[in-house]
């Protein structure tokens, strides 16, 4: 479609009508360069993207009603305005959690740290760097009935921070860190009657476990093997747990890509809301 086309005012109106209506969801246009070679709206989205609007158009509204948070990526502890304390997190699990929450009918807000991924259609998203920012957001995120914990909060930060960059000193060096607040904790402690899910990474010898105070329903746990000292990886085996103040306990390993792992947290958290 020629730009000229798509802005004239009875093809705008038309469009909006039936919107209105119901009749059709309108993807597009795309901006760019069209058949004629001008520029402007009129282009086809791409399949892709054309693809993620059937999806969400067929799925079904299950969690319709709904209020859901979702927290993904890593945070970034400054030191100074070119260091910083982070980790490997890509945050595409949180993301997908996210997406499939919103395509789901859930009302979804995503407090996202620093990631370059595109913010899922219908997700309200925040954005934060540090852990701070991250606890003060979710402070005041409002009420919710599901909380996904999907970051990968920095455990650390700086106990002092420069606003110039600081200088080498010696062979060797000592920097001061303190204890960043464990948001899940305080959030089991402020909203008990909403339902949480949360990660913990897990290495060969050591095993992650979930301590009672922090209230985590539904907590899962990742595998970190040596290729995560390399590069970012998706999460290979997954188990869900309740947490052991539950009256029930129960597990189940998942081997899948993130869409399918998100919508089993959901519905894991569907079947705890009743």
């Amino acid at each position: 479609m020629h730009p000229r086309m798509w802005t004239n005012p009875a093809t705008q109106r038309n469009a909006k009508e039936l919107e209105r209506l119901g009749r059709v969801e309108i993807v597009g246009p795309a901006v760019g360069k069209v058949a004629s070679g001008d520029d402007g709206p009129g282009r086809m989205v791409e399949p892709e993207q054309m693809l993620e609007a059937i999806v969400l158009a067929v799925t079904p509204k299950d969690l319709d009603g709904l209020h859901v948070i979702v927290t993904a990526g890593p945070t970034l502890e400054d030191m100074d305005p070119v260091r910083f304390l982070s980790n490997r997190s890509t945050g595409k699990m949180g993301f997908a959690v996210a997406a499939r929450a919103a395509a789901r009918g859930a009302r979804t807000t995503l407090v996202a740290g620093p990631v370059q991924l595109e913010t899922p259609p219908r997700v309200h998203r925040i954005d934060v760097r540090s852990a701070l920012e991250m606890q003060r957001t979710m402070q005041d995120a409002g009420p919710a009935d599901a909380i996904v914990m999907a970051a990968a909060v920095a455990d650390y930060r700086f106990a002092q921070t420069t606003t110039e960059k600081q200088k080498k000193g010696g062979e060797t060096a000592t920097l001061d860190l303190l204890r960043n607040p464990d948001i899940l904790a305080e959030l089991g402690a402020a909203r008990k009657n909403v339902r949480r899910c949360s990660s913990a990474l897990r290495s060969k010898r050591e095993r992650a476990r979930m301590s009672s105070p922090r209230r985590a329903q539904a907590p899962r746990k990742k595998n970190a093997t040596s290729s995560s000292r390399t590069k970012p990886a998706s999460p290979s085996a997954v188990t869900t747990t309740r947490s052991r103040s539950s009256p029930k306990t129960a597990t189940s390993a998942c081997a899948c890509r993130e869409v399918e792992l998100a919508d089993a947290l959901l519905d894991r958290i569907k079947s705890l809301l009743g």
